[in-house]
């Protein structure tokens, strides 16, 4: 998640510092076209036509990263009850590490 978060992040602060015609390899990213579309609102530049294409992007690489990522989403993530709660187990290096070596 720490790197999904950052993949989605950077695109829009990048963006402040790339000239336009650099920003295409952004165009995978759903941030970058609601960076693009809320740029072009406080530049009062945009247009229905504009805003809907912007609109139409988003939502066409969110169902794209979905796609992608549906293993993952369905798997969800497993769960080891401890006297503090529930973890995931990613925090654990193994279950032997928890539960003890199984005979």
């Amino acid at each position: 998640m720490k790197i999904s978060g950052w993949l989605l992040l950077m695109p829009m602060v990048i963006a402040f510092i790339l000239p336009e015609r650099a920003q295409w390899i952004f165009f995978w990213s759903p941030t970058y076209w609601s960076f693009v579309a809320l740029r072009d609102i406080l530049n009062l530049s945009s247009k229905w036509s504009g805003f809907a294409f912007q609109i139409l992007w988003i939502c066409l690489t969110t169902a794209i990263l979905f796609l992608l990522m549906k293993s993952k989403i369905k798997g969800g993530s497993r769960l080891i009850k401890t006297e503090a709660g529930y973890f995931p187990a990613s925090l654990f290096p193994s279950d032997k590490y928890f539960y003890g070596a199984k005979n």
